[in-house]
């Protein structure tokens, strides 16, 4: 009867630890999976969209999946993909990749980009903002309007280089009242 009992009873336990040599989880980790040889399988789900917690019900804030549709209309890729939304209303976020192939723009730069599915900007009607020391620099406007500003009082200032090399070097100063100042460089 007492085996019976403990085979019965809640097991409590601070972490637990999986491995093929019995190593004592670490004490930071509730789980601490240690193989040198083995790697962790993440579920695999075919998410149905990126805010429909189907197929899984009542999914949990950070719950990790891994996504297996293909649908890019519908904003979803195979990839991982977390939950950054509630159970009742989820939010999939996709995890950047910046191996090959990526999906997220380095700062060290790029390479095999197509120009027809790599960009950057916005995919919505939204202006599209550059900024220095969390100052506005620039702005591309959902219209089309390029607006560059360096927040001088006598007004923002385009540069663009051109003819062979970019040798040469054109000026534009613009005020309140327009073009204050337009110069050719060498």
């Amino acid at each position: 009867m007492a085996a019976l009992l403990r085979l019965t009873s809640p097991t409590l336990a601070q972490n637990l630890g999986i491995s093929a040599t019995g190593v004592v989880p670490d004490a930071s980790a509730g789980l601490d999976v240690n193989f040198t040889d083995k790697g962790v399988l993440i579920p695999r789900i075919a998410l149905t969209s990126t805010t429909s917690a189907g197929p899984i019900s009542n999914p949990a804030n950070s719950l990790l999946v891994y996504n297996t549709t293909n649908n890019p209309a519908a904003g979803l890729t195979p990839g991982y993909y977390y939950n950054a939304g509630t159970t009742t209303s989820p939010m999939w976020v996709r995890l950047l990749n910046s191996g090959t192939p990526s999906d997220a723009w380095l700062t060290l730069g790029n390479a095999g980009t197509n120009p027809a599915t790599h960009f950057v900007g916005t995919t919505d009607n939204v202006d599209l903002v550059f900024r220095t020391n969390n100052t506005e620099k620039m702005r591309i406007t959902n219209a089309g309007n390029v607006i560059i500003s360096n927040g001088a009082t006598d007004g923002p200032r385009l540069i663009w280089r051109g003819g062979t090399g970019g040798t040469q070097e054109y000026r534009a100063r613009v005020g309140s009242s327009g073009v204050n100042e337009f110069m050719s460089q060498k």
